[in-house]
């Protein structure tokens, strides 16, 4: 009986050790479809546990005329009114950071032309 309760404390140990470099792991990507409606994707990522991840305060986010794309979403990067109008969106879930790209140009239209790993990739 002794013996098991040493190796049930060695396992306890054990798994102490490891969660903080579990927590530290890089978490599983998302998979999202082209040309899925942006509206769609975020909220299978905010279903999924993603935060958006907003920009720094006083960064120039979106050119003139797409005001209503930063308006309503607060993770946006980048967003253009020229060409494809696309928009970039940043995702973060611990130390992971995705960036999610967007063509169209009213905010309903909007769709996933684009996803990447920004930062703690797995």
């Amino acid at each position: 009986m002794g013996s098991m309760k040493h190796s049930v404390v060695l396992v306890v140990s054990a798994l102490a050790c490891l969660a903080p470099v579990m927590a530290g792991a890089a978490d599983k990507l998302p998979t999202l479809a082209r040309e899925t409606p942006y509206s769609e994707a975020r909220a299978s990522l905010l279903a999924l546990g993603w935060q958006p991840a907003a920009p720094a305060d006083g960064e120039l986010k979106c050119t003139i005329g797409r005001e209503d794309v930063c308006d309503a979403f607060p993770e946006t990067k980048s967003c253009s009114g020229t060409g494809l109008a696309r928009c970039t969106f940043w995702w973060r879930k611990n130390n992971t950071l995705v960036e999610v790209g967007t063509v169209g140009e009213d905010v309903p239209e909007l769709s996933v032309d684009r996803f990447s790993c920004r930062a703690g990739c797995p």
